[in-house]
């Protein structure tokens, strides 16, 4: 029961901290990729550059940038999501 309010609780706070018309989410999908050259769908960094530079030209340079992945690790070194939330639990 206390487990299931923490889980809660965390993600009040992730959406509060959120101005829902400058947001935007990314998900990252990567670890049932490695090892098997991506299959047809292998989307690579510069999908994420481009569309993360995109949307901060159509909705503006300010925009909050949450990012969700299964290789987390990954994504906070990566440039593109540089100032991100990242959502790793």
């Amino acid at each position: 029961m206390e487990q299931e309010r923490q889980f809660w609780q965390h993600y009040q706070t992730l959406l509060n901290d959120i101005n829902i018309d400058k947001v935007v989410v990314v998900h990252v999908r990567r670890t049932d990729y490695i090892g098997n050259g991506g299959g047809l769908y292998h989307i690579g960094q510069k999908y994420h550059e481009s569309a993360i530079a995109y949307m901060r030209r159509a909705i503006g340079s300010d925009i909050k940038l949450v990012v969700f992945s299964d290789d987390i690790a990954w994504c906070k070194v990566q440039s593109q999501f540089s100032g991100a939330q990242f959502v790793d639990d």
